[in-house]
C-alpha cells in the first residue's frame, strides 16, 4: 500500500497473502476489510480487557431497580446486540387523562468501557460498527456488544434510562434521566411485533406482556400526533436487504418499512431529543447530532431536477420540511415518486456531529443528539458520560479536558467514511449477485443523465447501474446539457429522467461494484 511518485520507479514488493477468487463471500469480506482498513477482530490485549470486564459486579446502590417492569427489545431478526429497550403504561395522573408514561432504557456501555481504557481508545478510533450483509466489523469486542452490554433476556442489565411523560397528543410534559437495573421480558423482532400490532388476538407467547404491548402501541399513537404536528421530512428511501449464505448472494429484496419500525424510531427520536435538551439545560459539554438546512446551490439543483417534471420550485424562498413534503405528496405518481424522493434526498445537507447545537432540519427538532445506540456508535458513549456527569456530579469527569469540537469533527469524518464503505459493500454484493444474470432482461427507469450515458434503477431489485451512451439503442444519442436529456440523432427519441426502459445485463465488475446494462 503505497502512493508512488515519479521518482520511485523501482520499488520492490512481495506477495504477502492471496485473498482468493472474488466470487466468494469470505474473499469479498476480506478484500473490503483490507481496502478500507477495517477489522472484524480485536488485538489479544483488548480481548483480555473485555474478558476481565465480565468479572465486574454491578453496584446496585446507585441504580434504581425496576426489574418488576416488563421491558422488551424490538430489533431486526438477525440482530446479535440489543442497545435499547422500551416500556410504556397509561398515566394514572388525574391531570393527564389519556396520557402516557414511557421509559426508554439504553445499555449502560460507559459503565464497562472506562474512559481512556484500551477498549475505549479503540472504540474512539473505529467510531462505528460497520455492517455487512452477513457479518459486522464491530466497534466493541463481541464479549461486550453481544453479551455483557447487550440487553438480552437472561440477566439483569444496567442501563441509563429516561422516563418521559406525554399527554394524549404526544406532547412532552416532563422527563427524567437515571441509572437503573432492568430485566428484559422478551427480545422481539420487527416482524413479531408487527404481527402483535395488527392482531386482534395475540399469540400465547405474548400473554405475560399483553398489557405492555397495548400500552406501547397506545403511547406510539399519541407520539404520532405530535410527530405529524412538528412535520419531519418524509423522504421514502427504501433500503435493500441482501440475502446470503456462506458462499454467495442468494437474493436482493427491498426492505419493507413496517409500523413497528416507525414505532421504535419514534421512541428513540423522543429519547434522543430529551437527551439533547437535558445537556443544554444543564450546560453540559458534549456533542450533538445536527442537520443544517439545504444550501442555496443544492436547492437550485433540485429546482432543475423538478423542471424535468414541469414542477416549478421557488428555491430562493424559505424552504421548510412541510414544503418539501407537499412536493412529494402532490406528485406521488409512480413515474414521479422514486425520482422526486431521490432528488430531495440529494439536496439535503449531510447530518454531522457538533459540539454546538443547531437543531435537526430533517427531524424538525430544535435539540437533538445520539443517545440510544452506544454499542455501535461512539458518539452515544460520549453523550452517556456527559449525562452521568450531570446526574452524579462526578468529580473525575469534571476534571476531563476534552475538545468536543475536535472529537465531533473526528466522528463526523468517520461517519462520512462509513457511508461510503457501506455503499461500496452494497454495490459489490449487488455486482456479485448480478454476475449470474448477465444477458437477462429487466425493466428500469432513468435516474441520472450524464454525457457518457444514463444511470438506471432496476425496478425488481432497486439496484442502480449504467447504460453507456453507445448502448442506448441502434440510434446515436446526443446529450443536451441545458435541459438534461438525451435525444436520438435519427429517431429524435427523447430520454429524460424517469423514462422507462427495458435492458439486459451486459457485464459486471465485482471489485468496482459496477453493473453495466444494454438497452434492448
Amino acid at each position: 500500500k503505497a502512493l508512488l511518485s515519479k521518482d520511485q520507479k523501482n520499488i520492490k514488493a512481495k506477495i504477502v497473502e492471496i485473498i482468493g477468487k472474488p466470487n466468494l463471500i469470505k474473499n469479498i469480506n476480506k478484500y473490503l476489510a483490507e481496502k478500507n482498513g477495517l477489522s472484524f477482530f480485536f488485538a489479544e490485549k483488548l480481548e483480555n480487557e473485555a474478558q476481565n470486564l465480565e468479572k465486574i459486579k454491578i453496584n446496585n446502590s446507585d441504580r434504581l431497580e425496576i426489574t418488576h417492569l416488563n421491558f422488551i427489545t424490538i430489533d431486526p431478526s438477525d440482530a446479535k446486540d440489543h442497545d435499547d429497550a422500551i416500556w410504556a403504561s397509561k398515566d394514572t395522573d388525574a391531570n393527564n387523562i389519556g396520557g402516557w408514561e414511557i421509559i426508554v432504557a439504553i445499555a449502560d456501555v460507559s459503565y464497562f468501557v472506562k474512559e481512556n481504557s484500551l477498549i475505549d481508545l479503540e472504540a474512539m478510533k473505529r467510531c462505528f460498527s460497520i455492517y455487512f450483509p452477513n457479518y459486522v466489523a464491530p466497534m466493541l469486542p463481541l464479549k461486550l456488544s453481544n453479551k455483557l452490554c447487550s440487553l438480552n433476556i437472561k440477566n439483569k442489565k444496567p442501563v441509563i434510562a429516561v422516563k418521559i411523560k406525554i399527554d394524549k397528543y404526544g406532547n412532552k410534559i416532563s422527563y427524567k434521566f437515571f441509572r437503573a437495573l432492568i430485566q428484559i421480558s422478551m427480545n422481539l423482532n420487527y416482524e413479531e411485533f408487527e404481527n402483535a400490532f395488527n392482531s386482534q388476538i395475540l399469540p400465547k407467547k405474548f400473554d405475560k406482556i399483553k398489557t405492555l404491548i397495548n400500552d406501547i402501541i397506545g403511547s406510539y399513537k399519541s407520539l404520532k400526533i405530535s410527530r405529524e404536528k412538528r412535520v419531519p421530512l418524509e423522504i421514502i428511501s427504501p433500503e435493500n436487504k441482501i440475502i446470503t449464505n456462506e458462499k454467495e448472494v442468494i437474493d436482493i429484496q427491498q426492505e419493507k418499512v413496517l409500523e413497528s419500525n416507525r414505532l421504535v424510531e419514534e421512541f428513540m427520536v423522543t429519547a434522543n431529543s430529551c437527551a439533547a435538551e437535558f445537556l443544554i439545560e444543564n450546560s453540559a459539554n458534549s456533542i450533538f447530532r445536527v442537520h443544517d438546512k439545504p444550501t442555496l446551490s443544492k436547492l437550485y439543483e433540485l429546482s432543475l431536477a423538478l423542471k424535468e417534471f414541469s414542477i416549478n420550485f421557488d428555491y430562493e424562498n424559505v424552504v421548510t420540511t412541510s414544503m418539501l413534503n407537499r412536493l412529494l405528496k402532490n406528485n406521488n405518481e409512480e413515474k414521479y415518486s422514486k425520482i422526486l424522493n431521490l432528488a430531495i434526498l440529494r439536496c439535503q445537507s449531510q447530518a454531522q456531529y457538533s459540539s454546538k447545537n443547531i437543531g435537526h432540519f430533517g427531524l424538525s427538532l430544535d435539540k437533538y443528539t445520539h443517545f440510544t445506540s452506544p454499542i455501535r456508535r461512539y458518539s452515544d458513549i460520549l453523550v452517556h458520560r456527559s449525562i452521568i456527569q450531570v446526574l452524579e456530579k462526578n468529580k473525575n469527569l469534571d476534571n476531563r479536558i476534552i475538545d468536543y469540537g475536535e472529537i465531533a469533527l473526528h466522528i463526523s469524518e468517520s461517519d462520512k467514511k462509513v457511508v461510503l464503505i457501506e455503499r461500496e459493500i452494497n454495490n459489490i454484493y449487488s455486482a456479485l449477485f448480478f454476475q449470474s444474470k448477465v444477458g437477462q432482461k429487466f425493466s428500469c427507469y432513468i435516474t441520472t443523465i450524464k454525457k457518457f450515458g444514463v444511470f438506471v434503477n432496476i425496478d425488481k431489485y432497486n439496484i442502480e447501474g449504467l447504460i453507456p451512451v453507445r448502448k442506448l439503442g441502434k440510434d446515436y444519442f446526443n446529450y443536451n446539457e441545458d435541459s438534461n436529456y438525451m435525444i436520438g440523432k435519427k429517431t429524435k427519441e427523447k430520454l429524460t429522467v424517469g423514462s422507462k426502459l427495458v435492458v439486459k445485463v451486459k457485464e459486471t465488475n465485482i471489485l468496482n461494484g459496477n453493473i453495466s446494462f444494454e438497452r434492448i
